[in-house]
């Protein structure tokens, strides 16, 4: 991995969800983990119609140093848009992750 590729400045955030005590409700609360650089691959989008309603899914893949914190499901932050982790991927012993993301807009 070469660190001239890793161009974009990424926000990465664990999100867990709590219970509210006033109400009793539950909310999604953010923590973030890490600023870090990466390298950004567009893979894909598409569209769909659901039940009336055009939906519209971007897909991305970004390739990271190692971090041991980074879970499926956290979430990335990149150019103020914030896409869910789907799947990791490890690059070689610790060297570094590939990060498979997706996002989808109302």
């Amino acid at each position: 991995m070469r660190a001239g590729q890793l161009q974009e400045i990424i926000k990465i955030y664990s999100i867990t969800e709590v219970q509210n005590t006033t109400d009793g409700g539950f909310q999604d609360v953010r923590t973030l983990l890490c600023n870090t650089r990466a390298k950004v691959d567009w893979v894909s989008g598409r569209q769909a119609v659901v039940a009336d309603q055009l939906f519209q899914a971007a897909d991305i893949r970004l390739t990271i140093r190692y971090r041991s914190n980074i879970t499926e499901g956290c979430e990335v932050v990149l150019r103020d848009q914030s896409y869910t982790i789907d799947y990791l991927e490890e690059i070689g012993y610790k060297e570094g992750l590939i990060l498979r993301c997706n996002k989808m807009i109302k």
